[in-house]
């Protein structure tokens, strides 16, 4: 489906306050009806991080608008390990990406200002490293983005 424009409208509550916040319109400039959401996950060290969204309902798509995993090593380094966004029951890979960490240092993957929208509607979406880092390191990941109709 292709997005429109953003629309900016006001988000004012029963008194009056509130922001602006950009909406998405669809090719005819009709608004759709959007949830955001976010979801992360910080493990205990040494521990795989791994997070899901759940299934948005029937008819309904996540677009994923961030991101983000990381690995801080302790004193022995870490990785190459894979990161993966993939879609439930069909299997469907989003995204891949790898990260390493040297001793005492860290690696990330941060991508902001994404419109990856999944493929099949009312899926739930999974974050993951592929496995547990060396002892006493550290990962992290967030995955956040929006929810709309077909």
């Amino acid at each position: 489906m292709y997005y429109g424009p953003p629309v900016q409208v006001a988000n004012t509550n029963a008194d009056g306050s509130g922001t602006p916040r950009d909406l998405l319109t669809d090719a005819t400039g009709h608004l759709l009806p959007v949830t955001d959401w976010q979801v992360s996950h910080l493990p205990a060290t040494a521990t795989k991080a791994t997070v899901t969204k759940a299934a948005g309902g029937a008819g309904m798509y996540h677009v994923i608008t961030v991101i983000h995993a990381s690995l801080a090593a302790a004193a022995t380094g870490t990785g190459p390990l894979t990161v993966t966004i993939v879609e439930e029951t069909t299997g469907n890979v989003l995204f891949a990406g790898a990260v390493s960490a040297i001793s005492g240092g860290n690696g990330q993957i941060n991508l902001t200002g994404l419109k990856i929208k999944q493929p099949t509607a009312n899926k739930g979406l999974t974050l993951e490293f592929s496995g547990a880092g060396s002892l006493g390191s550290q990962q992290a990941v967030t995955l956040c983005g929006f929810t709309v109709p077909a």
